[in-house]
Formats: C-alpha cells, sequence, structure tokens
C-alpha cells in the first residue's frame, strides 16, 4: 500500500507539474523589469512593450531599468538572429522558467538589425516593429499560433497580422485573468 501511494503521488505531481509548466507567466506581470540595450530601434522597442500593455489593459506592465543585470526581460540588437534550426530569423526570444512552477524567470529577447542573409541592408521599421511585438509575445508566455492572423504566427506572412482575441484569451489562461 506503501508503495501504490508514493507511486499515486509521484504521478500526481508529476500531472500537476506538467499543468503548471504549460502556464508559463511571470509571477507579477504588473511589474516586469525590463531593459534594453541603447540602440537606434530602442524607441521602437519601448512603443512594441507599450503596445502589449495597452492590449491587456495594463494587466502586464514592463518596468525600465537602466542595468541588464536587474532585469527580467533584456533586449539585445543583433546583426543576424539566427541561431541552429532557425535560419534566417529576425528575433529569437530564449527564456528560463522555474523547472516547477513554469514560472518565468528570464527571457532575452534578440532583434536582428540587418535582413537576414543580406549585407547590411536594414530591415523594414514596420517589419521589425511586428518581430518585436511577437517576440514579446513569446518573453510574456505566448508560444506560436495556428491562426494566420495572429501576430504569434510562425512567420510573417501578412501586415495585417496583430494580436489577436486568441492571444489575449491565452494570456488570460496562463495568468487567471478570468
Amino acid at each position: 500500500m506503501k508503495k501504490f501511494l508514493t507511486v499515486f503521488v509521484f504521478i500526481l505531481v508529476f500531472l500537476l507539474g506538467e499543468a503548471v509548466m504549460a502556464a508559463g507567466g511571470w509571477a507579477n506581470p504588473k511589474s516586469i523589469k525590463t531593459y534594453i540595450e541603447p540602440n537606434s530601434k530602442k524607441e521602437l522597442m519601448k512603443q512594441a512593450f507599450a503596445k502589449w500593455s495597452v492590449v491587456t489593459n495594463n494587466k502586464i506592465v514592463f518596468k525600465y531599468v537602466s542595468n541588464p543585470n536587474d532585469a527580467q526581460i533584456k533586449v539585445i540588437f543583433v546583426k543576424d538572429a539566427s541561431m541552429a534550426g532557425l535560419e534566417h530569423a529576425i528575433g529569437v526570444t530564449h527564456f528560463q522558467q522555474d523547472v516547477y512552477t513554469g514560472e518565468m524567470k528570464y527571457a532575452q529577447i534578440d532583434i536582428a538589425d540587418h535582413v537576414p542573409g543580406s549585407v547590411g541592408r536594414l530591415m523594414p521599421k514596420d517589419r521589425i516593429f511586428r518581430v518585436m511585438i511577437h517576440e514579446i509575445g513569446h518573453a510574456i508566455g505566448l508560444k506560436h499560433s495556428a491562426d494566420t492572423a495572429s501576430i504569434m504566427y510562425p512567420t510573417a506572412i501578412s501586415r495585417n497580422q496583430a494580436i489577436t482575441k486568441g492571444d489575449l484569451n491565452t494570456l488570460d489562461r496562463i495568468y487567471g485573468w478570468k
């Protein structure tokens, strides 16, 4: 019986842990410490962060810090955001979650300054802005969406992609707002 209870508790903890890992939000989304490295696109990046605050009715708020070591989300600008398996990437978000709770602990957003595969050609402003919004979505816990109208769709197929009701519903589930 003792062995059965031990196995049962282990399975229960594992299943609950999996459910929590799927959540993946910040403990205090109203005060996410954010650092954006100095760059000509820093103000554009701030506008992208502000967009998420507006569409969530300030349920997610980014507080800017001047020291990258104090940041929960750090934005860096790179020449090319490509990495293994992601050739020609314009943006990439790396993040760390608590292994037990699934809570976000740290995220780094890499944004490319240049068109991937080009020799020095700068990224158009509207395209990089959409990539910024997409990558912030990952940093606040969103995964890719199957909805082609969503800003969280894995590839940019249209200038009309936006933060959708589905994206906001996913955030509602992650953060328990409803």
